[in-house]
């Protein structure tokens, strides 16, 4: 797609463009920031360092997890502990910190399934939840107030 723009382009244009609102301006705009982009990963080791990156960021995240099992402290046994932390990083969607039930049900659920203490793996859930939301709310605030955004705009109707 990269090394062949002008045929990506000519074709992305002419298959985005039968999309309802789409103009072919907007069509080109959006394909031309799309190629710009993957013109980054279109070397082999650029596509190494992103990967690797990307590992890096999963298993910090991972040892997260990982962190707030050990927060529960001797009733999760040490072999278990493993399983149950990629399992739960694995099976909740990274949208879903957001979603109570969901977050709560996709880590409970499945893990219950295969074995695991649905106590635990509750008590687990719970508290991975309320430190991940934490961290989120905290970030956005910071992020409202690096970017000069009060919380009073944010709730204002449109």
């Amino acid at each position: 797609m990269v090394r062949r723009r002008e045929r990506t382009l000519r074709w992305g244009t002419a298959v985005l463009r039968r999309l309802p609102r789409v103009t072919p301006e907007k069509a080109d705009h959006w394909l031309n920031d799309l190629l710009d982009n993957l013109q980054y990963v279109s070397s082999l080791s650029h596509t190494a360092q992103t990967i690797g990156w990307s590992f890096l960021s999963w298993f910090c995240f991972w040892g997260f997890f990982y962190l707030v099992l050990l927060a529960l402290g001797d009733r999760i046994p040490a072999a278990d502990r493993l399983p149950i932390s990629i399992g739960a990083l694995a099976l909740s969607p990274p949208s879903a910190a957001t979603q109570p039930g969901l977050f709560h049900g996709s880590v409970i659920i499945p893990l219950t399934a295969v074995g695991f203490d649905r106590n635990i793996l509750t008590a687990y859930a719970i508290l991975l939840h309320a430190i991940e939301m934490f961290w989120i709310i905290l970030l956005a605030i910071v992020g409202l107030w690096w970017t000069g955004v009060s919380l009073t705009a944010v709730n204002r109707k449109p």
